[in-house]
């Protein structure tokens, strides 16, 4: 049965050394399972926020350190590393011909000009091709050569995720889920000094179905309950004025953009980089709106 890997603090002959300011992690919440923020918190609302977790940071501390999360909404942008080509370096395309309804290389065809050619962005390539299909009424077209390196930031997409960082939720417990009460209760005696990991009974016919369907046997999750807990009570308190507050899920009025790629698993940010900015846009938000209502009333005057 696999488990998460949890850090114990280091103990010396004197005392525990623990770390004052414990890490944060920050999350993806997938748009095929979830189309919107809304979807997902909504969900959170009636059952409160499990995410599955591959390993945790020694330092990590329940009840204290926060989980941030992210979406995209469905929204893509292109990518800054292959500038919307999916791949990278020198980026050449190749001529291409239609004969006999098939697409074969120009050089096939006895072509010996205007083979091959270089472009450096997405938009420079749509320009070669749709010139090239007005052209020739749509029997030549322009393709990527094959075997070039594919961009590794978007995975050859040329595009990836915009996302945004839209809240935060105070994990209170660490689920390892079985498919039956015989099952954890082998997993209590065999482990009884694993006290942050809490053993459950869950999988299929076993628990709530959520959007992302039910939770897998032999995986462990970051849970927080049902409403928030007395810690995430008071950061909401310290943040009213930029915050929301959904059940578990502290959901920032103004989502802040995340610049990074979209990765799997969890990593570890800095709250108060995060917070500071969330500070910084709610109150940039609310100058512009003052600004143009003034600038509205001078122009009613």
């Amino acid at each position: 049965m696999r488990s998460v890997r949890v850090g114990v603090a280091e103990r010396s002959n004197t005392a525990v050394v623990q770390l004052q300011n414990p890490p944060d992690l920050l999350m993806w919440v997938g748009s095929v399972y979830y189309p919107s923020i809304s979807a997902f918190v909504a969900e959170a609302e009636q059952l409160g926020v499990s995410k599955r977790v591959p390993f945790l940071p020694p330092e990590f501390k329940l009840g204290e350190s926060l989980l941030f999360l992210a979406h995209d909404e469905g929204r893509r942008i292109e990518c800054e590393s292959c500038r919307g080509l999916g791949v990278v370096g020198l980026v050449t395309v190749r001529l291409m011909i239609l004969k006999k309804k098939v697409w074969t290389p120009a050089v096939k065809v006895g072509r010996v000009q205007s083979i091959t050619r270089v472009v450096r962005t997405a938009k420079e390539l749509e320009r070669l091709v749709a010139n090239t299909t007005r052209a020739s009424r749509g029997k030549n077209r322009w393709e990527l050569v094959p075997e070039q390196t594919s961009c590794s930031a978007c995975d050859g997409h040329g595009s990836r995720p915009e996302g945004s960082i839209f809240g935060f939720c105070v994990p209170v417990r660490i689920e390892l889920v079985f498919d039956c009460q015989p099952a954890v209760d082998e997993y209590a005696v065999r482990c009884r000094r694993a006290s942050l990991v809490t053993p459950v009974v869950g999988g299929f016919d076993h628990e709530n179905e959520r959007g992302c369907g039910y939770r897998q046997v032999g995986a462990s999750y970051l849970v927080t309950g049902a409403g928030p807990s007395e810690y995430a009570a008071d950061q909401t308190t310290a943040l009213h004025r930029y915050i929301d507050l959904h059940g578990p899920i502290i959901v920032f009025k103004h989502p802040l953009p995340y610049d990074g790629h979209r990765f799997r698993g969890v990593k570890v940010v800095q709250r108060k980089d995060i917070l500071s900015r969330l500070k910084k846009r709610t109150i940039g938000e609310r100058t512009t709106a003052r600004s143009g209502s003034a600038k509205r009333a001078r122009r009613t005057k």
